[in-house]
């Protein structure tokens, strides 16, 4: 696990991204950072990286996951669960 806590902010510098990784039971943990124009997450399998405080993201990747599409209905009834 890296934490990160202290981590508030950060830039990528021109066009390039700053890029948080995670691979094969990686934990990134960075639960200060809200996110930038310049940031980058990426989520290999068997990894983590909570992201539920980050408002700004350029990219995320998602490798091997499956991914769903939910309508609003289907979330409401999710969240009563």
């Amino acid at each position: 696990m890296i934490d990160l806590s202290g981590l508030t902010t950060c830039a990528g510098q021109g066009i390039y991204l700053v890029t948080f990784e995670a691979s094969s039971g990686g934990n990134v943990r960075m639960p200060n950072l809200t996110g930038g124009a310049l940031l980058g997450v990426r989520l290999n399998p068997g990894a983590s990286i909570p992201t539920a405080q980050i408002q700004m993201l350029n990219t995320l990747s998602l490798l091997g996951a499956a991914t769903k599409t939910c309508n609003n209905a289907e979330r409401s009834q999710n969240t009563k669960k």
